[in-house]
């Protein structure tokens, strides 16, 4: 017997957390041979969130938050229960609460792992479920010195070994966490998983994407982010600065964790191309 924890995070997204949900239990169905819990914190969703999922299924572990955690701190909350749950797992899933597993998914992932260095980190790659194309999974580092420099890869037919990943789906085994431990709640939002892939990495651990796509789930849009230039200058500096964006003190840390040079020089160099991008607006 298999024993896996799934862990998800959620804030107002409860047709969303449902569909995922629906899908989780529908690839665990046909592999009679695994135990699945699944640890989902639900960060103050004022949407009932928390009453469908107990309504979908009582047995579900669901860790209340304050609405102030995001991704990565959602997640920390999810894997330190199942952590402190006395219960032994072999491995864990990180799932976002916005993908849609394939029927096959679960068995793709513990068909890929079987083989592998019992600490690899097997990554499923997603697509859109409207055009096809992939959005999230393995991710390489394009630049030997700025890790923030990254591309997704490509689909292909057979695995890949990658620098990060993008933790949409990917099955973590325990003794990977035995050796790195989980995500690190130094960041809120983003970077919490390309820094785990890569501390992984770092130590040694494989990260390795199963061959194909094993779901879906759309791409963000950049429309109403730091990145939307047709935002004002000080909406797009606030929000750059947010859980949402790249805040400087963690993308400063994730900069030097990393191996980049001068971490708190590159550290501004979003702010410089929010102003370049505003100055060269404002003169068109």
């Amino acid at each position: 017997m298999q024993r896996i924890a799934a862990l998800l995070t959620c804030h107002n997204r409860r047709e969303a957390t449902l569909a995922c949900l629906h899908s989780l239990k529908a690839a665990r169905g046909g592999l009679p041979g695994l135990s699945l819990e699944v640890f989902l914190t639900d960060d103050g969703s004022t949407d009932g969130t928390a009453e469908a999922v107990r309504a979908f299924d009582p047995n579900i572990h669901i860790i209340p938050g304050s609405g102030h955690l995001y991704w990565t701190r959602g997640m920390v909350a999810a894997w330190r229960a199942a952590l402190d749950s006395g219960r032994s797992f072999d491995a864990f899933l990180l799932l976002n609460d916005d993908t849609v597993l394939d029927l096959n998914a679960l068995e793709v992932l513990l068909r890929t792992g079987r083989g592998l260095d019992p600490d690899a980190i097997v990554v499923g790659a997603l697509c859109d479920p409207e055009t096809g194309e992939p959005t999230y999974g393995g991710v390489v580092r394009t630049s030997r010195w700025h890790p923030g420099r990254t591309r997704l890869v490509p689909i292909e037919a057979q695995t890949q070994d990658v620098d990060t990943f993008n933790a949409n789906c990917a099955l973590v085994p325990a003794p990977c966490v035995e050796r790195i431990g989980i995500l690190d709640p130094l960041f809120t939002h983003a970077m919490g998983d390309y820094d785990y892939g890569l501390r992984a990495r770092e130590a040694g651990i494989p990260v390795v994407v199963a061959a194909g796509t094993i779901g879906t789930c759309p791409r963000n849009d950049v429309g109403g982010t730091w990145l939307d230039p047709r935002l004002p200058l000080s909406r797009r500096v606030a929000l750059l600065n947010s859980p949402h964006g790249l805040p400087r003190r963690e993308w400063g840390e994730y900069l030097r964790r990393h191996g980049a040079p001068f971490p708190g020089l590159l550290a501004m160099a979003p702010l410089l191309s929010v102003l370049l991008s505003w100055l060269k607006g404002s003169q068109a």
